[in-house]
């Protein structure tokens, strides 16, 4: 049965498009043996073997015409990070990795067709994600090639936790997309492995503080490092492991 894709426009048999790309809930389920998905508000986790998918999003050749570049994330987001200089910031130790040569446009398309995808299914756990009409034509814009004449038409940063040595792969977690705000600023924040993807939704500048680690089209790239256990979503990750949760 035929419906409309939400990315071309057209009428066309829709398939069963992984709201995130399933690479990375093998690697998950790969490395630590278990399969969680967190919620960032809280609620009960749930398990996944697959992870989430949507039948009712994307044809088969708008969700092909990914793949170009989520392959080179799923490289960028496993590869290995030296820290080049550290910080301290209260109590705790901040690092930071400089990335002098990376892919500027893969990059940018795949964390618009995360926040695309999000924003678009009604699945559970996608549900807080609302980045508007305004916001969601730039991400088709993004995955369209329309945009990239502009000077930087998606505004985020990243953040990398370092390995907790008490419980293997425990950052490796899957949370659920959720907004936060920052100074009354609307984020969104997406979690790839280790990895925490912060991109702005908001027409006013990000704080001063964090422009050095905004990703610029031209400049190397300073990923932020810090400790999983600083989270407030690590407590309960910790308490699942412990418990045993598995998807065997």
């Amino acid at each position: 049965m035929a419906s409309i894709c939400r990315l071309c426009g057209e009428e066309k048999k829709l398939i069963k498009a992984h709201i995130f790309p399933k690479w990375i809930f093998s690697i998950i389920k790969e490395e630590t043996d278990y399969l969680v998905v967190l919620s960032d508000d809280g609620s009960r986790p749930k398990r996944s073997r697959i992870g989430a998918y949507d039948p009712n999003i994307l044809c088969k050749s708008c969700d092909n015409s990914f793949s170009n570049f989520e392959n080179y994330a799923k490289e960028f987001f496993t590869s290995q990070l030296s820290v080049s200089k550290s910080y301290k910031s209260g109590k705790k130790f901040v690092g930071v990795s400089t990335i002098d040569e990376f892919d500027y446009e893969k990059l940018t398309k795949f964390v618009a067709s995360l926040l695309f995808k999000s924003s678009i299914s009604s699945r559970e756990g996608f549900e807080k994600i609302s980045i508007g009409d305004k916001y969601l034509h730039q991400m088709k814009q993004i995955l369209t090639n329309e945009c990239f004449s502009k000077t930087d038409p998606l505004c985020f940063n990243m953040v990398r936790f370092r390995p907790t040595p008490d419980i293997p792969n425990v950052e490796k977690s899957f949370v659920s997309p959720s907004p936060f705000r920052d100074k009354g600023i609307k984020w969104i924040m997406l979690r790839i492995l280790d990895w925490q993807v912060r991109v702005k939704l908001d027409k006013r500048k990000a704080p001063a503080i964090l422009e050095p680690y905004l990703m610029k089209k031209g400049r190397p790239l300073d990923i932020l490092v810090g400790d999983y256990k600083d989270t407030k979503e690590f407590k309960l990750a910790e308490e699942l492991v412990m418990l045993g949760t598995s998807i065997k």
